[in-house]
């Protein structure tokens, strides 16, 4: 996983902080400047200045704002924009990454990683540094389909992203296995609802998956681009996110399950099995990617499908929250047969008595 997307997070975990901890305010409109900072900042609907000589040990996120980072400064880490624009002369020590705004590079700009925009442009002066390679994109960034400007590798610079390629997709698998382990425990019915929903009703889950796969993205740009909307916009990227996390999740949990029955292992529990399914579908398209000339295209196909699946089904049960039924009505039942009534009592004087 790339920096710049744990630069994300920490920007969620920010603005579920106390404000004692994220100088930032709603709405507000002006500058604001900083001093050196141990830890990362967050910005919210305002402009940012790091003047000269000032320095962020650390991430500065800044979401709705434009961002100035004057010569002489420097941000440690991430410099990550969300809606706005950045202005940079000073040195970024990892990442530059600039959502539906403009990035212009300054004569005595360095970033140390890699310079990301999304639908926006990059100004470079001469004797501006990228040294991780530029990455850009005219819509919402999705990973598997990135333009990179990067010099031309030679072939141990091959085998070595190669091997590097097959040690991440491993590792990456290994996580969302355990994450779908603890998924699974701690969730079990919302899990089994969003896997029955895949299981029974794959067409209309991938169906309306695809459909809030690409609109949800750009919803949430266009939100972006009025002030107000921000942290609507925000959220919504969110929950977007944990919906497609949790869509995949529970298509390894499905997938689990039936391989466990293919393979007769009855002793296999389901929380067991949806680690299993969920790390097995991981490490299956993480090693497409690694196929040399299609397999990055086949990889962001296989990726799309899958996604578009189990996001569809996780909006079809509202994450799980209550079954999606697709079966046809039944019919009314018969009512019940009436109880025989008893016979007549026979008539006073009767010789039987």
């Amino acid at each position: 996983m790339k920096r710049w997307i744990i630069a994300l997070l920490l920007a969620g975990l920010a603005l579920l902080a106390p404000a004692a901890r994220s100088p930032w305010a709603l709405g507000a409109v002006g500058v604001a400047h900083a001093a050196t900072l141990a830890e990362d900042k967050v910005v919210v609907g305002d402009n940012f200045t790091l003047s000269a000589g000032d320095e962020i040990d650390g991430n500065l996120i800044v979401l709705g704002g434009n961002v100035t980072v004057e010569d002489g400064a420097r941000v440690t880490g991430n410099l990550v924009v969300f809606g706005g624009n950045v202005s940079l002369a000073g040195e970024v020590g990892e990442d530059l990454v600039v959502f539906g705004g403009n990035a212009e590079l300054l004569g005595t700009a360095v970033v140390e990683g890699q310079l990301v925009t999304s639908g926006g442009s990059i100004s470079r002066a001469e004797g501006s540094e990228v040294k991780g390679g530029e990455t850009q994109s005219v819509g919402p960034s999705f990973p598997w389909r990135p333009v990179v400007v990067t010099p031309t590798p030679g072939p141990l610079d091959v085998l070595i992203d190669f091997i590097w390629g097959g040690v991440r997709t491993v590792a990456l698998a290994v996580v969302i296995s355990l994450l779908a382990v603890l998924v699974a425990l701690l969730l079990p019915e919302p899990t089994a609802r969003v896997s029955a929903a895949l299981a029974g009703a794959p067409v209309a889950a991938g169906g309306v998956g695809l459909l809030t796969l690409i609109a949800v993205p750009v919803l949430s740009v266009l939100m972006a681009i009025t002030l107000c909307l921000i942290p609507f916009s925000f959220l919504a990227l969110m929950a977007y996110t944990v919906a497609l996390l949790f869509g995949w999740l529970a298509l390894g949990a499905l997938l689990g399950e039936r391989l466990a029955g293919a393979l007769r292992w009855q002793a296999l529990s389901p929380v067991l099995a949806a680690g299993l399914g969920a790390g097995l579908i991981t490490l299956v398209v993480g090693g497409i990617g690694l196929l040399p000339v299609f397999g990055g295209l086949l990889s962001g196909l296989t990726q799309t499908v899958l996604l578009s699946l189990g996001l569809g089904a996780v909006t079809l049960t509202r994450f799980g929250a209550r079954p999606y039924l697709t079966a046809a009505p039944l019919s009314p039942a018969a009512p019940p047969p009436s109880a025989p009534e008893p016979p007549p009592a026979p008539p006073p004087g009767d010789p039987g008595l």
